[in-house]
């Protein structure tokens, strides 16, 4: 057998360590490439309006930090990619384009609206990559892609669609405290709109209509002619749809008539972006929610954590920084359960998840979605809310002595979705 040289095995040896050094980073260098990565899309600035957005990110952030100390999914540390389609739902195809051919993530979370959600969803049905919508409520979606429309479907939510929430509300205003005489105000923004035709198409479900419909417009107005309509009208509620400054504008108004009249509107009056302008004004102004902060257990350490994770701040929106959170603890079942990350095996998982998802929100998840249901959650997973001396309480004894219970969430068949 030949040996090497003198000067050769010199050589070698002198290398020796650059190799082991080589073989020791490699494993590291693998592991950051083997990060698994999800993209969030969310409004965090371009307007006043960011309270979605930022409570999107927050709960983001705060799941992730927590997954991660776990061991992250299948043994991998999770990386959340965020991105600011600063309030322009033109960018946001691209910024979800972006985020699935150059940040390689295998699904897409957030979206603030309607309108942002409405260009982000084609996107990912087309690249079929799982899209989890937490803030949008607008009918259209996910319906629009579901089938029999398309064969199958990338885009989910865990939120409450407009006619979830309008469906609590008119429980609630109907049934429970028997109003039926309702002035419908909207303004001219893509939520009021799609809002105002919900609620119509609700309100003639359970066969009554609005004494009066008024259309607002985005600037000033007169607000004593409003309600002079509103009370000629013989109105004994005011239901309001639109942006939180219009929401905001209209209960200002209602404080400083003779008449006062109760007020209710969509789950986006539970945020900052309504509760800086009304003030005051706020004062038992209803909504339909998902979540609030509660005195248990489980909601506190949510809200612990969450400002652990973002400099000691609370979400702006607690029941959007919540929907946030379980979508993203669903998609970790999802994952866990394909024990892959391929896309099309994770969407497949969300479709028939076995086992239960425990979440922060009101309910425990059975089966959230299934191929002909990708909404999450149903009316009788909300509870009606009002603000109370400045904060979001409930507005029903049972619904507060409830949310430290569990409400099952459990997805429709094909029969049922017909």
């Amino acid at each position: 057998m030949k040996t090497l040289p003198l000067r050769s095995r010199r050589q070698l040896l002198m290398l020796l360590p650059c190799v082991l050094a080589a073989m020791t980073l490699s494993p590291l260098a693998a592991a950051q490439e083997a990060k698994i990565r999800i993209g969030l899309i969310a409004s965090l600035s371009g307007k006043p309006d960011t309270a979605a957005g930022e409570s999107m990110r927050g709960a983001a952030r705060t799941f992730v930090l927590e997954i991660n100390r776990q061991g992250g999914f299948l043994g991998r540390q999770v990386e959340l990619v965020e991105k600011d389609d600063q309030s322009n739902a033109g960018q946001t195809s691209v910024l979800t384009r972006e985020l699935i051919e150059k940040d390689k993530v295998v699904a897409v979370i957030g979206l603030s609206d309607t309108a942002s959600a409405m260009q982000a969803a084609p996107v990912c049905q087309e690249a079929r990559i799982p899209l989890l919508l937490t803030a949008a409520s607008g009918n259209v979606l996910p319906q629009s892609w579901m089938p029999p429309a398309l064969p199958d479907s990338f885009v989910f939510r865990v939120a409450a669609s407009d006619s979830v929430q309008q469906e609590a509300l008119l429980h609630d205003i109907l049934d429970k405290r028997k109003i039926t005489a309702i002035a419908l105000l909207h303004d001219q923004s893509p939520e009021g709109l799609a809002g105002k035709e919900s609620l119509l198409n609700e309100m003639t479900r359970r066969h009554v209509q609005p004494v009066v419909t008024v259309s607002l417009g985005q600037g000033p107005h007169d607000g004593s002619a409003l309600l002079r309509q509103i009370n000629s009208a013989g109105a004994r509620m005011v239901l309001v749809y639109g942006k939180p400054a219009t929401a905001a504008m209209v209960a200002d108004q209602l404080q400083r008539s003779r008449f006062v009249l109760p007020m209710a509107g969509s789950a986006a009056l539970a945020t900052r972006s309504f509760t800086s302008l009304a003030r005051d004004s706020a004062e038992g102004v209803r909504m339909p929610l998902s979540y609030l902060e509660h005195d248990s257990a489980r909601s506190k350490q949510f809200t612990q954590s969450y400002q652990q994770s973002n400099g000691g701040r609370s979400a702006p929106a607690a029941a959007i920084a919540a929907q946030t959170y379980d979508a993203l603890q669903i998609l970790r079942a999802a994952v866990q359960q394909a024990q892959t990350t391929e896309p099309e095996k994770i969407r497949d998982a969300l479709e028939d998840l076995q086992g239960e998802v425990q979440g922060t929100l009101i309910s425990r998840y059975q089966k959230p979605f299934s191929r002909y249901e990708h909404d999450a959650i149903s009316a009788g997973m909300l509870v009606i809310a009002e603000f109370w001396r400045g904060q979001v309480r409930f507005s029903y004894r049972e619904d507060a002595a409830a949310a430290v219970e569990f409400r099952a969430r459990k997805g429709r068949t094909e029969e049922t979705a017909k």
